[in-house]
């Protein structure tokens, strides 16, 4: 179109594509760290309730709360 120079406009666009490429590639690397975590069942997950642990035995009239 005339408005830079053609060398130029080769080197910005060999720039332009280099940068395209390292962040296509970053963005690679980061769905593969993450993987799972997008996963259909990643965020459920199985859990009981907390149970009762008693410190005392209330049956031992030796262990009762003075």
């Amino acid at each position: 179109m005339g408005y830079i120079p053609n060398d130029l406009f080769n080197r910005l666009k060999s720039q332009i594509d280099e940068s395209i490429r390292i962040i296509n590639g970053y963005i690679a690397y980061l769905k593969r760290s993450k993987r799972g975590e997008n996963e259909p069942v990643a965020k459920r997950f199985v859990q009981e309730s907390h149970p009762n642990y008693f410190t005392k035995d209330p049956t031992d009239p030796t262990d009762q709360p003075s």
